[in-house]
């Protein structure tokens, strides 16, 4: 007994004192990367804080201004003295904004599917810009959420239509207004979107053009580096707008469910698209409704000095979407599986009680 307690003094002092300068070490790491951290961040937003200048000699393009982000950035910029060329889709959308706005917007019409429609764009825009004068900013917002449904209900005529808008549209109309931008050596900003970085059940066509315009950003970015031209992504979490509108999103399921045949309706189950409805509709609630986030991430773009090459917007990205993609992927997929809460097929379910 005596050996045990000797032992044990011996021991148990070692022990804690061991315990103690492990704790030490571990508050101190977690000290430094939080000097590191918060030094990081202040010295970012004072490199990125002054502006440029002379706004109003500026020419910014901007796709999709009927509603939403592209309306709302067309407004921003109008108050900051841009002048704006906003591409609308429909006469109803370009009345509206030409009434809500200054002379120094201008909306016209643009089909971002329609080549011919782009390049009459482009021949009009040409017209607006005095001469020796390029774009300042291109801003590829226009876009739609496309069909929705699983991967074995869309067909490529489902996946080309939201392609058509969301990627290939993206790509035309940078290509053909890009000369613009090279005479005024300005800026692109994509938007993007953080399911072009982490993908969700039941919008693979959605979630694949934005994919494409992260893959397409990265190397226009790299490859106009030496024209002194800069390449901008935005990468937004889920916010409130038409593409995520739930009545929308649900309409969208129904159509494609529509086109199943019987035997596919028969294998997920006659109430399978209810349930996914209800599921849509209970996301509604986790939707950011501060579209003046997003707004600031474009402004930040065309206005620095310096701005960033990729804006995460949304603290739903910044803090669990991101961290979530650098995750191993079986806990990242099984993250999503949970988060989704999608329904199971009813031949499955049938399976089980078996």
């Amino acid at each position: 007994m005596e050996l045990l307690l000797l032992v044990a003094s011996v021991v148990l002092p070692v022990f804690y004192i061991g315990l103690v300068n492990t704790v030490v070490t571990f508050i101190n790491v977690g000290l430094i990367v939080l000097f590191m951290g918060t030094t990081y961040l202040i010295f970012d937003l004072v490199i990125r804080w002054p502006k440029c200048k002379d706004f109003s000699n500026k020419y910014v393009l901007i796709t999709g201004c009927d509603t939403g982000f592209g309306n709302l950035l067309a407004k921003r910029l109008d108050k900051l003295g841009f002048h704006v060329l906003a591409a609308c889709l429909t006469e109803d959308g370009k009345k509206n904004l030409d009434s809500e706005t200054s002379n120094n917007v201008t909306p016209f019409l643009m089909d971002v599917s329609k080549t011919e429609s782009i390049q009459a764009g482009y021949q009009w825009v040409q017209e607006q810009l005095p001469k020796g004068t390029g774009l300042w900013g291109l801003v590829n917002n226009a876009g739609i959420m496309g069909e929705l449904g699983s991967v074995s209900w869309l067909k490529r005529k489902h996946y080309y239509r939201t392609l058509e808008v969301n990627l290939l549209g993206l790509i035309d109309v940078t290509q053909t207004f890009l000369p613009l931008i090279k005479t005024a050596k300005g800026r692109i900003v994509n938007t993007a979107s953080i399911t072009g970085r982490l993908a969700f059940p039941f919008a693979v066509p959605y979630s694949l053009s934005k994919f494409g315009v992260e893959c397409f950003s990265d190397v226009l970015r790299k490859e106009l580096y030496p024209y002194g031209i800069t390449v901008h992504t935005i990468e937004p979490g889920f916010f409130t707008t038409n593409v995520t509108d739930p009545e929308l999103v649900t309409n969208s399921v129904r159509q494609s469910w529509s086109e199943l045949s019987s035997e596919m309706q028969d294998e997920y189950g006659h109430d399978y698209v209810d349930k996914l409805s209800a599921m849509y509709y209970a996301k509604k609630d986790v939707m950011n409704p501060k579209l003046g986030l997003v707004v600031n991430a474009y402004t930040h773009a065309l206005t620095s000095w310096l701005p960033k090459i990729r804006y995460h917007v949304g603290w739903d990205c910044k803090l669990f979407f991101i961290p979530i993609c650098y995750l191993p992927d079986c806990l990242s997929d099984w993250i999503t599986r949970v988060l989704s809460k999608s329904p199971k097929p009813a031949i499955l379910e049938k399976d089980k009680t078996a």
